[in-house]
């Protein structure tokens, strides 16, 4: 089993000409940053799709919500915005390019993009067949996700991203060495604390430990019919 993500950037159209331009260095500076520490036996390139979307697999899916959730962090402190859409399960043909990839999950993330609602940043897709307990969790762990990055000021998304760089690797990195490493200067650990309770950060962390066990519990082995319907 793999967990998908794809992603787009919102609005792009509206963005000034040197900021679209720049958006597939942006986008791989912030994905660099947001899988450091993960080899590429972990997690794939990112694929860039028509200047403003992205994708990218993880073969460690119970790493993918805090590095994709880092990811959009990232880009919100940069002032760019973007929907993603994370779907676990499983691919036929996996090549270095994603775009020339295929399978159940790339083809149900990039649905799952899609068919977010105006009002939706964030959605998690889990395989269909799995026991319907694990799809409502699915879903809450979703609604919280999406309710809290959409809320996030650019203070605040610096302070989670920084949180979540490395996340449940060693060693874990403290509130005093985020603030150590604000830009565009350091700032007091008591700063950084008050950004991330005021980002819902005891929450989201409690989440992500929610989201890995999901992912351990699901039924395996895995497998899903080739087929576009499964998708």
């Amino acid at each position: 089993m793999v967990a998908v993500a794809t992603g787009d950037i919102v609005n792009s159209s509206q963005l000034a000409e040197p900021v679209r331009a720049a958006l597939p260095d942006t986008l791989r500076d912030a994905y660099a940053t947001a899988t450091e520490g993960l080899s590429r036996e972990d997690v794939s390139e990112l694929a860039l799709v028509s200047g403003d979307g992205w994708q990218c697999l993880f073969h460690t899916p119970e790493q993918a919500l805090a590095r994709v959730l880092q990811l959009a962090a990232q880009l919100q402190v940069e002032g760019l915005a973007t929907r993603m859409a994370l779907a676990l399960g499983t691919v036929d043909r996996l090549r270095p390019d994603l775009n020339a990839s295929d399978g159940p999950a790339l083809r149900r993330s990039g649905r799952g993009l899609q068919h977010l609602r105006a009002d939706q940043r964030f959605a998690l897709l889990l395989p269909d067949g799995v026991p319907v307990a694990s799809t409502v969790a699915a879903g809450a762990i979703a609604e919280l996700c999406d309710a809290r990055l959409q809320a996030w000021t650019p203070a605040q998304a610096q302070a989670i991203a920084g949180m979540l760089r490395g996340w449940a690797g060693e060693p874990v990195r403290t509130q005093a060495e985020v603030a150590e490493a604000w830009a565009p200067e350091p700032i007091t650990r008591q700063t950084v604390n008050r950004h991330l309770h005021r980002a819902g950060w005891p929450r989201l962390e409690r989440t992500l430990h929610r989201f890995s066990a999901l992912v351990e519990a699901l039924p395996a082995p895995f497998s899903e019919p080739n087929t576009e319907a499964s998708a």
